[in-house]
């Protein structure tokens, strides 16, 4: 119950006068209606949204209509911005932009048009604007030199710092400010050798540091000041990072010159890749040194990318070789921690720069294993699929406590507050969504599934609503849904529909549990969701078995007209004896879905029966972890409570052997089969 009391806040006090979107009109911007079934009991009456994709939003009504797309120069600091801008203003004889507005000075004034909004970005000149997109640069998060590990950061914290910059005051004064990212259609990427980069850095805060008279800065413009201030930035970060993330890199790393900044940068290349991937942002990565090596291609390459004419020739480049602040024995050291702590796209770009030394190599392998969960990409998803109420919590619960790995869901909204601080938590805008800090699994990370979910029928949900394809059954599968503010849960906040592709799900897991009991659960399910949503007029039954088979009748008395056209004769006739027919039928109808999902997708699957936790967790557990290729050394198991009589006692002998019949006739081979232990009765 206090797992799910996030979702049933947000549907109710926060979602109660939006309307709500399907999947298929984000394809053709059609507006319809239809509910929206990711909550983990399969309800859709209780909550309808707005759901409206990203990539959607139109250009804000408040904007310069004078300026063209927005595309970002995305630059860790002295990356080389400076001339990439000066580049694409020379060749195209075009305007650039740049999120701080404070860096035009008194000349922000002069400029006509000079801010897509009031929150920038801002035109760096008066040249032409471009006829498609306009460059402005970023440098994203983690633009200060001297801070320490707290410039980790959530991608979506990541992305909307990609949106910042600078306001400029009338009293010559700042400000900061956001605006939206999902106007962005398109970013360049820079990227530089991170040794010069680091030194670049570093001889920048140099020169600006002596300039300012109230600045203590005691070191040098070389070599022997580059190792002083790396030695003292190692020891800062080897106190900060145990605390702020994770205390593997301050303990194997300490022979590596300056590895907090080199973290940094490594840590700040990875989230770049990670938020385009996820969020769709058409990108190219451009190298600062291919100016030096190929500047006619490399400017062309941009101009090509921006829609940007290339009718004049490229400014001198002169490329300034840093590495002599760094010893021969310093380097191989700084190759091998970065491909430790690098993603793999972050590697295939830096290892042109860095050459591997195989000792140094194999001592940092064991740091790679240690950071990968944290910053690498997300294993391959294995659906947990499963009928609501059927065991979903403790299968989850028992796959995080005993493998000590994280699991995955696509109802981000379930998480609630959760979702904001869980790191890497979106394997895509659209799921699904890591359900927990612990560290990825290896191989394949179990994802919560309700594919679509089925609703309540008492809750008036017809069999037009529950009765579908097994096409259909199948789209829902890696549906869910999202908060659409990335920041916070806010009062009014809409759910997005989410829907990754199908192709993404890699294994099966069919969770099966007692039909009879499955039942009795969503009964109880409801009536505590209810009763937490003061709906006690509505919801008048008692929490036993009178207020089951009250609840049975009336759910079983709304839609005889609808069941009539829409049943099969002898599927009407039949479940005319079975109590909460429409429960048991869509129950029955889910599983055959779920078996000929498998045999649609061709990935390999596998059944679990939820009772077998109480019978033998252990093998149980083994089993499931063997099929999702999770470590054999089980931890410590969470406690399994099972009502061992089950509630049987909730039907008369002569409706336990009618809804025997009823699972008989509508089944599918396969979900007969597997039913056939829970038909035990005398």
């Amino acid at each position: 119950l206090i797992d799910e009391v996030p979702k049933i806040i947000s549907k109710s006090s926060l979602l109660s006068k939006v309307s709500i979107r399907s999947y298929k009109d984000y394809q053709s911007s059609e507006t319809s209606t239809e509910p929206l079934e990711t909550s983990s009991a399969g309800s859709s009456e209780s909550a309808s949204v707005t759901a409206v994709l990203p990539n959607e939003i139109e250009k804000p009504v408040d904007t310069n209509e004078e300026w063209p797309n927005i595309a970002w120069l995305v630059t860790f600091p002295n990356s080389g911005d400076d001339f990439t801008i000066r580049l694409l203003q020379e060749v195209s004889q075009t305007t650039t932009a740049s999120n701080y507005g404070n860096e035009l000075g008194p000349r922000h004034s002069t400029i006509p048009h000079v801010s897509y909004s009031d929150s920038g970005p801002y035109r760096n000149n008066d040249l032409p604007f471009p006829e498609h997109y306009i460059v402005s640069k970023t440098f994203c998060a983690n633009t200060c030199i001297n801070c320490h590990a707290p410039f980790i950061h959530e991608n979506w914290e990541f992305l909307h710092s990609c949106a910042e910059g600078y306001h400029v005051l009338d009293d010559s004064g700042k400000t900061i400010v956001r605006y939206d990212p999902w106007i962005v259609k398109k970013a360049v990427h820079l990227m530089r050798n991170p040794l010069d980069n680091i030194v670049a850095r570093f001889v920048w805060a140099n020169t600006r540091n002596h300039q300012l008279p109230e600045k203590d800065w005691k070191y040098k413009n070389n070599r022997d000041g580059l190792a002083q201030w790396c030695r003292e930035l190692n020891d800062e970060f080897a106190k900060t990072e145990k605390r702020w993330v994770i205390p593997e890199i301050a303990t194997n790393a300490v022979t590596v010159p300056c590895f907090g900044a080199f973290h940094q940068y490594a840590y700040w290349h990875n989230k770049i890749f990670e938020i385009f991937e996820q969020n769709d942002i058409e990108a190219i990565t451009v190298h600062y040194d291919d100016y030096s090596s190929d500047m006619e291609t490399t400017a062309k390459k941009l101009c090509d990318f921006l829609n940007l004419p290339f009718t004049h020739q490229p400014p001198k480049f002169l490329l300034e070789d840093y590495e002599r602040f760094f010893s021969k024995d310093d380097i191989p050291k700084i190759s091998a921690f970065f491909k430790a702590v690098s993603s793999q796209h972050t590697w295939v770009e830096l290892r042109r720069y860095l050459p591997l030394s195989p000792i140094w190599d194999d001592t940092f392998a064991t740091l790679g294993s240690v950071v990968s969960p944290y910053y690498g990409n997300w294993p391959a998803i294995a659906l947990l699929m499963s009928f609501p109420n059927s065991g979903t919590f403790f299968i989850t619960h028992l796959v995080q406590k005993a493998s000590g790995t994280a699991t995955a869901t696509n109802y981000a909204n379930e998480l609630g507050p959760r979702y904001y601080i869980i790191p890497n938590v979106a394997h895509s805008k659209d799921g699904p969504f890591r359900a927990s800090k612990r560290p990825f699994p290896k191989s394949y990370i179990l994802t919560k599934t309700h594919c679509g979910g089925y609703c309540s029928q008492y809750t008036e949900c017809s069999p037009k609503s529950y009765i579908e394809t097994a096409e259909k059954y199948i789209q829902k599968c890696t549906s869910g849904g999202k908060f659409k503010n990335d920041v916070k849960i806010i009062e009014g906040d809409d759910i997005l529909v989410t829907k990754y592709n199908q192709n993404e799900a890699k294994k099966l897991c069919h969770l099966i549990r007692n039909p009879f009991d499955n039942i009795v659960a969503r009964f109880h399910y409801a009536f505590k969701k209810h009763r937490l949503l003061g709906d006690t007029d509505k919801w008048n039954f008692t929490y036993d078995k009178q207020g089951f088979r009250k609840w049975c009748q009336l759910s079983d008395s709304l839609f005889t007209a609808e069941e009539v056209q829409m049943y099969p004769p002898d599927v009407f006739a039949a479940a005319q004896s079975v109590p909460c027919h429409g429960e048991f039928y869509q129950y029955v109808q889910w599983h055959n879905h779920a078996f000929q999902t498998a045999r649609q997708l061709a990935i390999p699957s596998s059944v679990f029966h939820y009772e077998d936790n109480y019978y033998d967790m252990e093998n149980t557990a083994s089993q499931l972890f063997a099929f999702l290729e999770l470590p054999p050394n089980i931890g410590v198991m969470p406690e399994f409570h099972y009502n061992v009589g089950g509630y049987l006692d909730h039907y008369s002998d002569d409706e336990i052997n009618a809804i025997i019949s009823f699972i008989k006739l509508i089944g599918s081979q396969e979900t007969v089969q597997y039913m056939e232990r829970y038909f035990i009765h005398n």
